[in-house]
């Protein structure tokens, strides 16, 4: 059992260096890529390593030991990937290091990754390099970057932390960059999520996923690039639906609102640059480009909403002379225009848009975010119309904070200033009051007389509505209420006038997690809301969720279980247009005439060791038989004889005599003789083995066998098979019903590793009580000196006797000298035993060894065609 010979495997290491020209044209191909992004330029043969030249990679044993260094790799220009591979690396588990550099050795892109496992089998790993030398910005810092100049062939990196402003948008756009620049985002991990080229790019963010960080890197090409910037678009705000009063009348003027999204600032000169290619913009008055854009038209707003939809991939949402294309309208009148003041605005339309009055009112007031003191009641926002400014918490009409939320003129300095440099208000929208006026759709007239739902103003009156005060106002014209009904769209000479978009919100719908049929514990909670056709990771059960005489084994979308079986740890399930339910599923437990029952084991996780980080996950539930395999049930199942030896006390005890060979068999046999599907294959000179048939002097014993040691497993077969050393350490720990205090937090199980014994709930790995639940040599060698009867001393709390002692235990699985690290699914290949095949691991101890092999965490290897006394198994199925 000791001294297993060193073993060796190979590992291919594949590095990611370009190949980023391929993903932008797909991108191109699905219209992501967005007007103005210089589709014709030629891709740089040198994306992410446009200097490095030479790659070193470094192998570090996470257990101890010599690194192993690889030769330095030439990276060939125009490269895709530079390959690395290393033969011969001793079994175990690695960190890999890698660095790409320049000809003088200067690190400019590393790469490292954990938990790389060198088993049985050639390892192939791919790695995305990321900046070594990266500006790390806060989410604070990361709203906007200005790039300073770069020379040719020069390149430079933020990490942008989550949250960032930069990364929130649908896009992140550039302005001042050269022909052949590049810009690219990757998330965290290196790989690729976006790439623009040339001088008007654009980033696409919406892959990243949100509240995840990324690296920005902006690459000048073969020309020095001048000092540029990176902004982002639209920043969306979630409005919900409410319901308002509109002033002081309050029986009849109630204005009813459904949700939808609204940017957190207004347009800025520089967004509106980026999207239309002209700035309508005053220089007089303005403070620079991230000033809201100014002297724009109501033709010019509903314009520019088109454009910034097209770019982004939404579906524009206004039309004149029935196109929504922005080409076939034509020049921005600069007098009044009955084709444009007869835009039609399509409701079901993604695109952005101006908000109506009443939307922006909402929002301006809070909605039912509302902080002052009684403004909200009963559901309704009954006094925000009344504030001073938007953000106004202060009583009445009071304005004593209006300079810390309002550009208005008595604080301006007659300029605009940089959007969102006051405080915003309770939603999060700055420059609600002040700044510039903002364009509203509506048609300029009275308020309605009655009680309206998404009133969008007057069939025709002429004018449009501005709304908010601006930088020329006086403080009374930021209140609120305060609106201008009769501005001609036309208007573009005024420098207080810019607007904020709005996009329609897609109706969203919860997942709820339903117990059905639990005795105890409680469902997960998912706090998330998702849109039509998304998708929702599945949650596991991290309340603990019980049903007696059964495990739970996953959710699925009916009560009885005939829907979609949605499994956690990394199943997602998708929402459709309605609130979903998923319900616990449970597998019973099952009685076998032929083997007894087998107790459900439930999906779940465990730590494997004392490093917190070192999990297993449990993905699919299975069945565990309660006893070892008897010497009777032995020989009813298979026909053979009883391999009995002198050290056991009768035919109730725990079969012996049986190697990992005989033990596979007897799982085949079994399943035929209950007409299941049997889960193993052996092939003996290309000849599969007929397990019907097959005749206990035909299996090998004694010396090792190359086909038997080859024998494949169909894990989907519903038949009998060894459990995996995965399964049966959570099995033996108790699962989720690990009844010992500390050890189960929010459904995982932390502690049970350290158990010195199955069933045990004495701190640590103590065993004062062993002797109650176990057969080991201080009970057994006197006066017995023998096994004993399965099932004769106290079951753990699955209901599982002689976890540990009685007989060890064959696994599945080949033994591999140190278990994996990380994150390991059970029903992977990892989960399942890595290493080569010359042994297998046993465990749970015996009778004849001393009660530290009783503990849960003992391992310990066998060659599997050796026998003895101290040896059985048990089985498991689905």
């Amino acid at each position: 059992m000791e001294g297993r010979p060193a073993v060796y495997a190979d590992l291919s290491l594949r590095f990611i260096v370009s190949g980023a020209e391929g993903l932008m044209r797909a991108s191109r191909a699905s219209g992501l890529a967005g007007r103005g992004d210089t589709a014709g330029a030629a891709p740089s043969p040198r994306l992410i390593l446009p200097t490095a030249s030479v790659l070193e990679v470094t192998l570090i044993p996470e257990l101890g030991g010599d690194s192993i260094v690889s030769a330095p790799t030439a990276i060939d220009a125009g490269a895709s990937e530079v390959p690395v591979s290393l033969t011969e690396i001793p079994y175990g588990t690695y960190t890999v290091k890698a660095e790409a550099k320049t000809g003088a050795g200067a690190v400019l892109f590393m790469q490292t990754a954990t938990g790389i496992a060198i088993g049985s089998n050639a390892v192939t790993v791919m790695l995305n390099l990321v900046p070594a030398d990266a500006t790390a910005l806060d989410a604070a810092g990361a709203s906007a970057i200005d790039i300073p100049s770069l020379g040719a062939g020069e390149s430079r990196t933020w990490f942008l932390a989550p949250g960032a402003g930069l990364l929130v948008a649908r896009s992140v756009f550039f302005s001042g960059l050269g022909p052949d620049s590049m810009a690219f985002l990757q998330s965290a991990d290196g790989k690729l999520v976006a790439l623009s080229h040339g001088a008007s790019s654009r980033l696409p963010t919406m892959s990243l996923g949100s509240g995840n960080p990324a690296y920005l890197t902006v690459y000048s090409g073969s020309s020095a690039v001048p000092a540029s910037r990176a902004f982002p678009g639209p920043a969306m705000v979630a409005v919900p639906a409410g319901a308002f009063q509109r002033d002081a009348t309050a029986a009849t003027n109630i204005s009813r609102v459904s949700a939808f999204s609204m940017a957190s600032l207004e347009v800025t000169r520089e967004l509106y640059l980026r999207a239309t290619g002209s700035d309508p913009s005053a220089a007089i008055g303005s403070s620079g480009m991230s000033d809201p854009v100014q002297r724009c038209s109501w033709y010019g707003a509903i314009a520019f909403c088109n454009e910034l939809s097209s770019i982004e991939g939404l579906e524009p949402v206004y039309s004149i002379i029935g196109s929504t294309d922005r080409a076939n309208w034509g020049a921005i009148p600069t007098s009044s225009d009955p084709d444009w003041n007869s835009a039609i605005a399509n409701p079901d339309a993604n695109g952005y848009r101006l908000p109506t009055e009443m939307e922006w009112m909402w929002a301006a007031m809070g909605a039912a975010s509302d902080a002052r003191a009684g403004d909200v009641e009963g559901g309704i926002n009954t006094g925000g119309y009344s504030k001073g400014y938007g953000g106004c918490v202060e009583p009445g009409t009071a304005i004593d904070r209006i300079d810390d939320y309002v550009w208005h003129n008595g604080n301006s300095g007659s300029t605009t200033h940089p959007a969102g440099s006051k405080l915003p208000n309770e939603l999060g929208l700055y420059d609600m009051s002040g700044n510039v006026l903002e364009w509203c759709w509506d048609f300029g007239g009275s308020y309605p007389s009655d009680e309206v739902l998404d009133y969008a103003g007057p069939s025709y009156s002429g004018y449009r509505v501005t709304r908010g005060g601006s930088r020329a106002n006086s403080s009374i014209s930021c209140a609120v209420a305060s609106r201008l009904i009769n501005v001609a769209p036309e208007t573009a000479s005024d420098s207080g006038i810019g607007f904020r978009v709005v996009r329609e919100t897609t109706p969203t719908y919860a997942v709820r997690y339903d117990p059905n049929g639990a005795t105890s514990g409680s469902v997960p909670v998912d706090s998330n809301t998702y849109s039509e056709g998304s998708a929702a990771t599945v949650l596991a059960n991290t309340g603990t969720l019980v049903k007696s005489g059964s495990a739970f084994s996953g959710w699925n979308t009916r009560p009885d279980g005939t829907g979609v079986d949605c499994m956690p740890y990394g199943g997602i399930v998708a929402v459709g247009s309605a609130p979903l339910i998923l319900y616990a599923k449970w597998l019973d437990d099952y009685s076998s005439g032929n083997v007894g029952t087998l107790k459900a084991v439930p999906v779940g996780s465990y730590q494997r060791d004392a490093t917190a980080t070192n999990i297993t996950r449990i993905r699919q539930a299975y069945r565990m038989s309660a006893t070892e395999i008897t010497r009777a049930q032995w020989t009813a199942v298979t026909g053979w004889a009883d391999p009995v030896t002198g050290y056991s006390t009768g035919t109730g005890d725990p079969v012996q005599n049986v190697n990992w060979y005989h033990a596979i068999a007897f799982c085949n046999k079994l399943s035929l003789k209950e007409g299941l599907t049997p889960v193993y294959g052996v092939s003996v000179g290309g000849v599969p083995v007929d397990f019907a048939t097959l005749t206990f002097a035909a299996i090998p014993s004694g010396a090792i066998n190359a086909d038997w040691n080859a024998a494949s497993a169909d894990w989907s077969a519903n038949g009998y098979r060894l459990p995996t050393e995965m399964e049966w350490v959570w099995a033996a720990m108790g699962a989720t019903s690990d009844a010992r205090s500390g050890d189960i937090v929010a459904g995982h199980n932390a502690g049970g590793w350290s158990k010195g014994y199955a069933g045990s709930v004495e701190s640590v790995s103590a065993y004062a009580s062993v002797g109650d639940y176990a057969w080991y040599d201080l009970n057994c060698v006197n006066p017995e000196n023998k096994t004993h009867p399965a099932a004769s001393k106290i079951v753990n709390e699955l209901g599982l006797y002689d976890m540990s002692g009685n007989v060890c235990e064959w696994m599945w699985d080949p033994y591999y000298g140190v278990l994996p690290t990380g994150m390991v699914d059970s029903d992977s290949a990892e989960g399942r035993g890595l290493g080569a095949v010359t042994y297998r691991v046993k465990k749970g101890g015996s009778w004849n060894y001393p009660y530290g092999w009783c503990a849960v965490a003992f391992r310990i290897n066998e060659s599997p065609w050796a026998v003895g006394s101290s040896v059985g198994f048990r089985v498991v199925r689905r």
